[in-house]
């Protein structure tokens, strides 16, 4: 009977394990209830350029030449757009076989990195064998959790074999 308890105890008493597959069991009145939501999914985007600029010569040129001995300055701009956010982003740039990496020269947001591997700072030169397509790898970890409308500029230098 809608309105009537099945049971004489009062409202809010607490039946342990007296409801159906053993569950507790509260008395209450009859009571209808709804409910609803969404489920909003968001993306985010990582959008990288890069650009390449000879900043010094050995004969120093101005504006300097390209020709072997030259400093060729790499810088990379990358943008998490949307509205989601980016876990392990890792960006790793290649180093042909005509040029040679210059120590140390992985700037990170205007921070100079080490070259070392982690843990430390986020840029990390990594040598490949010799015989590879190559001489080696810049790689820089911008880490988790990395939120739409962030960006990064990283830079670094080689110079022509």
């Amino acid at each position: 009977n809608p309105g009537t308890p099945a049971t004489s105890e009062p409202l809010g008493t607490i039946g342990t394990a007296a409801g159906d597959g053993g569950v507790d069991l509260v008395v209450g009145d009859p009571a209808d209830d709804s409910a609803s939501g969404d489920y909003i999914v968001t993306v985010a985007d990582v959008q990288i350029s890069k650009s390449a600029v000879v900043v010094s010569d050995p004969l120093g040129a101005v504006p300097p030449n390209l020709i072997p001995g030259s400093v060729i300055r790499y810088a990379l701009q990358i943008d998490v757009v949307g509205a989601g956010t980016v876990d392990n982003l890792v960006i790793t740039d290649d180093i042909p076989n005509d040029v040679t990496y210059n120590t140390a020269s992985i700037v990170l947001d205007g921070v100079p990195q080490t070259d070392a591997p982690p843990p430390g700072d986020a840029g990390e030169f990594v040598p490949l064998p010799a015989g590879t397509n190559g001489t080696g790898q810049v790689v820089v970890d911008l880490g988790s959790g990395i939120a739409g409308g962030v960006n990064f500029n990283i830079t670094f230098d080689v110079t022509v074999d």
